[in-house]
């Protein structure tokens, strides 16, 4: 069967290790998908994305590009990796 579509999970923690909820987070896709995609932490800390239909079997990967966060005080730590999928 032919892949529908491909998915990231993105896990936000503050540097108490705590998770940040309301987080808007924003990335690309890459690969046999392309295009951007924005999405709002939950209350645990977790974003899912969902990349459109790929158009063949292959890596896939969504990297963060930003992160807007609910509290000032709260710094995103740019070592953050980014999702890789294989279809």
């Amino acid at each position: 069967a032919e892949p529908t579509s491909a998915q990231a999970t993105v896990t936000l923690r503050g540097s108490n290790g705590r998770r940040v909820a309301g987080a808007t987070v924003t990335g690309t896709w890459s690969g046999t998908v392309s295009g951007t995609a924005t999405g709002v932490t939950d209350a645990s800390g977790r974003v899912v994305f969902d990349s459109a239909t790929p158009g063949s079997p292959g890596s896939v990967t969504f990297t963060v590009t930003t992160v807007e966060v609910p509290s000032p005080a709260w710094r995103w730590n740019r070592v953050m990796r980014t999702a890789l999928t294989t279809l």
